[in-house]
């Protein structure tokens, strides 16, 4: 079976599709499917070419049951871990192996509803702490205009953004799936922020000269560590949220106790903040945005009067 990984290993090296965040999660997916199929008694399987349906079938068996090594894992890990064994079937030219559709194998849709904030603030003591001034200003857009990592890392003000213009510019080639968009500009303290990073790196981006991406996303989650920041996605989470209640007047379901119940103008003011939200994130569906700001209730309030008590009792 580590021939089994290392024919994963060759066809990745091969094949550098997507970002390096997802070329690294394929890798590291693919290396404990090699594991597990070692594991569950298939040990004669030593490349891509010798997968069959029933090696993906009981991977999905161990995803969802566990074992005494491996816990059972959410409806999103798995199609997670689908995908990358769809993305190396298919470059062996076995991609008909696995079904084109989850719903073949029983896995749950993904719902896209928070249940609790995973908003985090970007605190002065917390920046304190950050002492490569490229990277502290890297955390100050993600919290600033709700950039993903890469995105903050590879920002280049000379290409992102004109003086006295009200949006910013991402490039395709620092966005999630290559994907560029516009992000606008809110406030006078973000355009002091553009400032200084352009007074730091000039026509250069946010990744000191003599550094590559992978060495500056390296110091990135080592200074994540080191000052406690654990899930710097929390900052986008932040940012979603002061978009939605800027945009919309509404507090976001996910900060309230009690149930959201909303008029039928809210409820169109509501959809429309989420729709721009989600383009503001680089998100395609507005449905996306639950995870960030939490579900739209659809119970209509009125807003009549309450009936008077019946006077003959």
């Amino acid at each position: 079976m580590r021939d089994l990984a290392f024919h994963f290993s060759c066809v990745c090296k091969q094949n550098p599709d997507n970002w390096y965040a997802t070329q690294n999660r394929r890798r590291r997916e693919l290396d404990l499917i090699a594991r597990q199929l070692r594991d569950l008694g298939y040990r004669h399987v030593n490349n891509a070419h010798q997968i069959k349906g029933r090696h993906v079938n009981a991977l999905i068996k161990l995803w969802k049951e566990g074992s005494e090594q491996f816990k059972p894992v959410t409806a999103a890990t798995m199609k997670n871990r689908l995908a990358s064994l769809r993305w190396v079937l298919r470059k062996v030219g076995r991609g008909s192996i696995i079904a084109a559709s989850n719903d073949r194998y029983a896995i749950d849709r993904r719902t896209y509803v928070a249940t609790e904030s995973k908003a985090i603030e970007l605190t002065p003591e917390l920046l304190e702490q950050i002492e490569c001034p490229y990277l502290k200003l890297s955390f100050r857009l993600q919290a600033a205009f709700g950039l993903r990592r890469m995105e903050a890392i590879k920002f280049r003000p000379s290409v992102a953004y004109t003086p006295g213009t009200d949006d910013i510019h991402l490039k395709g080639s620092w966005c999630k799936g290559g994907r560029p968009r516009t992000v606008p500009i809110t406030d006078d303290a973000q355009r002091v922020l553009l400032a200084q990073v352009s007074a730091l790196v000039g026509s250069g981006s946010l990744i000191p000269a003599h550094l590559k991406y992978v060495d500056q996303l390296r110091r990135y989650e080592y200074a994540c560590s080191k000052v406690g920041l654990h899930k710097p996605h929390g900052l986008r989470h932040a940012y979603a949220q002061d978009r939605y209640t800027e945009l919309s007047g509404l507090e976001p379901p996910v900060n309230r106790a009690d149930a959201v119940v909303l008029t039928a103008d809210e409820r169109e003011v509501d959809t429309a903040s989420r729709l721009a939200v989600s383009r503001e994130l680089g998100h395609n569906r507005v449905d996306v945005v639950g995870a960030y700001i939490g579900t739209k209730r659809s119970k209509l309030r009125t807003d009549e009067p309450p009936l008077e008590p019946d006077a003959s009792g």
